[in-house]
């Protein structure tokens, strides 16, 4: 299920330069702010919704840089299997400020997923079946920066996948 989504990754940070570094530590820190919704229609890319999460970064460092333009930095896993689900690359924040911390948002669009259901009942993943009309699963969100300190774990509200 794992699907490599950079495009999918919106950001729309509200950045403030903060003159506090010293309240800021290096290691970056997420909070859960918002879900757009709290329920999907199963199937990969056949329904979306947005995740809100705050952020702080204490030297600037969590968006592509020049020594890793390539490293997907924000990893989402589903708490349903513990497996990585997702994974997405930070876009550039200017540079601007940094040296003294950054905060902001990010909203980032998520694809739906499948149900899945209890293997003592061999049903295969994404099928329909009455037998369970719905899923409910988490995603948890962990950030690493480019100096590779990895933030807190935040996680969702509880997501219904409907299943039918």
């Amino acid at each position: 299920m794992f699907q490599n989504l950079t495009y999918a990754f919106i950001i729309t940070v509200g950045l403030s330069a903060c003159n506090q570094s010293a309240d800021f530590s290096d290691v970056p820190e997420l909070t859960f702010i918002s879900m757009s919704k709290d329920t999907l229609n199963q199937g990969i890319n056949s329904d979306t919704l947005f995740v809100t999460l705050g952020f702080i970064d204490g030297d600037g460092d969590i968006s592509i840089s020049e020594n890793n333009p390539d490293k997907l930095n924000l990893r989402v896993v589903d708490m349903r299997t513990g497996n990585i689900s997702d994974q997405f690359l930070v876009p550039e924040i200017p540079v601007s400020g940094i040296s003294n911390g950054i905060s902001g948002e990010m909203t980032i669009k998520m694809l739906g997923t499948c149900c899945i259901f209890p293997e003592m009942d061999s049903i295969p993943p994404c099928s329909v079946t009455p037998l369970y009309p719905d899923n409910e699963f988490i995603w948890q969100y962990t950030l690493t920066d480019d100096a590779g300190n990895v933030s807190n774990s935040v996680t969702t509200t509880p997501i219904f996948v409907r299943c039918i």
